[in-house]
């Protein structure tokens, strides 16, 4: 959570990238250009 404070996203965006991340996911896929900006990729 360390890079919610420094990040492009809002909390909600860094919680998920983490649980994801936690989980051993590759990756969280998102609409939301600025999450994009908090390590998920953008779905165009």
């Amino acid at each position: 959570m360390r890079s919610f404070g420094t990040g492009k996203g809002d909390f909600a965006d860094s919680l998920i990238e983490r649980i994801g991340a936690d989980h051993e996911c590759e990756y969280a896929c998102t609409f939301d250009k600025q999450a994009a900006g908090a390590g998920m990729r953008l779905i165009e």
